[in-house]
């Protein structure tokens, strides 16, 4: 009744894991801290209520799954950090329109709600971030509740940065008698944004490289953007692309047109590289280590790549 979910998280010098399904299933779910040295148990956290297990994460204060965020102690804390999560989970790579990864505290549901997170917090379909930026890739402008479909006309993904923190417009007047203030609304200050060619499954943000440059570089990687050359002119959101041009992204996706890989530069998004992958990446399938990128491909391989030198 209580497997663990996806990893476990080592920070501290403890292992955190996650057992159970959901917090309304079998008892709910369970926080255990071990010691990472001797795996004693540290303290044992019960979840009845509100969540579902995911990947955890850690800022190296506190421990996040999904909205829910807990001390080093894993006792639950109020879910008023920012930090990179989504409401569907890491591991959901399915793509479906209401859902996208975010640096937020919350999500909003229903039919009008999903896309208001969506404008206030930076979000995309896969973030990177660091102390004061994030970079993403993600939809351009299309966080609208009649929008964001596959295939439909006016999509276009693009790759992005922006501030990490949303500036904070001033509240509009006092609430009427008996209604609470709304949240202050919030901009998303956009550095930079720029087409793809590929559509990114895949993206880490590197340090300094001497092959590349000495600024921070964001690698991205995934199948060919068939759809975004081929999007109509319609005005109309739900103006569809053609059947073939869909057909043929789906191809992509499944990986039979091979794959991308882009360096790109954090500064202005400036495309420093470019090489051609036999089979683009699994979903989030890029990791960096000591100098080397490593991906993993739906062709079931794991790539090494490394400087010449």
């Amino acid at each position: 009744p209580w497997p663990v979910h996806g990893s476990v998280l080592v920070a501290g010098g403890a292992v955190y894991a996650v057992a159970g399904r959901s917090a309304y299933l079998d008892g709910g779910m369970y926080l255990c801290r071990l010691d990472a040295q001797t795996g004693k148990t540290l303290s044992t956290t019960r979840i009845t209520k509100g969540a579902l297990p995911d990947v955890l994460s850690s800022d190296g204060t506190s421990v996040f799954m999904r909205h829910k965020r807990f001390n080093k102690a894993g006792v639950e804390q109020p879910s008023n950090v920012a930090h990179l999560y989504s409401s569907a989970g890491f591991l959901d790579g399915q793509w479906w329109h209401r859902t996208y990864w975010q640096v937020g505290t919350y999500m909003q549901s229903t039919w009008g709600g999903w896309p208001n997170v969506g404008n206030r917090v930076p979000s995309g379909r896969l973030l990177v971030l660091d102390a004061s930026s994030v970079y993403g890739f993600g939809r351009l402008n299309q966080y609208h509740r009649n929008g964001s479909h596959v295939g439909m006309g006016k999509m276009q993904y693009r790759l992005f940065a922006c501030d990490r923190k949303p500036k904070v417009a001033k509240p509009a007047g006092k609430p009427a008698a008996g209604r609470r203030r709304r949240p202050a609304p919030t901009k998303i200050n956009i550095r930079w944004s720029r087409r793809a060619g590929l559509m990114a499954r895949g993206m880490v943000l590197s340090g300094p490289s001497t092959a590349l440059g000495t600024g921070k570089t964001l690698f991205v990687a995934g199948p060919p953007d068939v759809l975004g050359d081929k999007t109509p002119d319609g005005n109309h959101p739900y103006t569809l692309v053609s059947a073939k041009a869909l057909a043929e992204q789906e191809a992509a996706f499944s990986g039979n047109r091979g794959g991308l890989l882009w360096a790109v530069s954090t500064a202005d998004g400036k495309k420093l590289a470019e090489y051609k992958l036999d089979s683009p990446p699994i979903f989030d399938g890029l990791a960096a280590a000591n100098g080397r990128l490593y991906m993993s491909t739906q062709d079931g391989k794991v790539l090494c790549l490394g400087s010449r030198k």
